[in-house]
């Protein structure tokens, strides 16, 4: 089900984040087994993620998966009318996907740009490069189509961990004019011990992800490695995640990239610039994003995702 990648240097690695797509070598779709190098057994979290995707896109034709994109079948910004799309591959979890905005208020002629996704009901994770101004009305969707708009009050920089403490990572944390409502999600994210329960993923085997974009569509991406404080990710090799692949392009920054765990959107990254197949990797920041939370008042913190339920390594 993983695939074995050769190790790939940084050189490789950071490439890959500029842009360029790997192609890797062997099959995506091998057989789980206790031995397996990728520890993606049954009862481990690699299985949970593999399957949280590739059960919900299995036997879908070329023509089903590019109906399936789209979260919305409507998106009129200038009604501020938006319909969810019934045909989208997520729909079992259509509330998760309440956590990203659908409009920004600040580039009237890009108000799909500027992605982002709640990480509690008052504070909305965006790349720092592509960040909204004080001000900027952002719009969220419930499951019923009912339109939420929130303002930007306040938005502050992350900084990396020490010992770099003084360099900017491209994180950036709004802050809104009040909580949205239940009916908004926000999303967690991975805890600090998340390498013991995926051992095997810096070693660059795959686990699929929910990729995003600005045009509102859920795609798939392979996450191979976390590299220091970065994660990244290339196009599936397996021919049904192919599919649903699309390439991040420019105007995707800060859209938000997921791992589905127990049903739930987990946090992995909001994309760098354009062309980009990785950002961020968020749990490295946990510490500093909630001093930067503290910081800009509300009263929440980040939810990690509980992970006690699988095999640890």
């Amino acid at each position: 089900m993983l695939s074995n990648y050769p190790q790939l240097n940084k050189a490789t690695l950071w490439d890959l984040l500029d842009g360029a797509e790997a192609t890797g070598s062997g099959s995506s779709s091998s057989s789980s087994s206790s031995s397996s190098p990728c520890n993606d057994e049954i009862g481990s979290l690699a299985y949970e993620c593999i399957d949280a995707v590739d059960s919900r896109i299995a036997g879908y034709t070329a023509a089903e998966a590019a109906a399936a994109l789209p979260l919305f079948s409507t998106i009129d910004h200038a009604n501020a009318t938006y319909v969810r799309n019934t045909d989208s591959w997520l729909n079992d979890i259509v509330d998760q996907i309440t956590c990203f905005p659908v409009y920004t208020s600040d580039r009237p002629a890009y108000p799909q740009r500027r992605g982002g996704a709640l990480i509690s009901p008052r504070h909305l994770a965006m790349a720092w490069h592509s960040r909204v101004p004080n001000g900027t009305v952002m719009r969220f969707v419930d499951v019923d189509n009912n339109v939420v708009e929130r303002e930007v009050t306040a938005t502050q920089r992350v900084y990396w961990p020490p010992p770099d403490e003084t360099t900017g990572s491209d994180i950036a944390i709004a802050l809104f004019d009040s909580d949205v409502p239940s009916s908004i999600s926000f999303t967690k994210v991975m805890p600090s011990d998340w390498d013991s329960y995926l051992p095997s993923f810096s070693n660059i085997c795959t686990v699929p992800a929910v990729s995003t974009h600005q045009n509102k569509h859920a795609t798939v991406r392979d996450a191979h490695g976390v590299l220091t404080h970065t994660i990244s990710f290339n196009k599936p090799i397996d021919s049904q995640r192919v599919l649903f692949y699309e390439v991040v392009e420019y105007g995707d920054s800060g859209s938000p990239a997921f791992f589905i765990i127990n049903d739930e959107l987990v946090l992995l990254t909001t994309w760098f610039s354009g062309g980009g197949g990785g950002g961020p990797f968020y749990t490295h920041f946990i510490s500093e994003i909630n001093t930067v939370m503290t910081s800009l008042g509300g009263g929440y913190q980040l939810t990690t995702v509980d992970l006690s339920s699988f095999t640890s390594y």
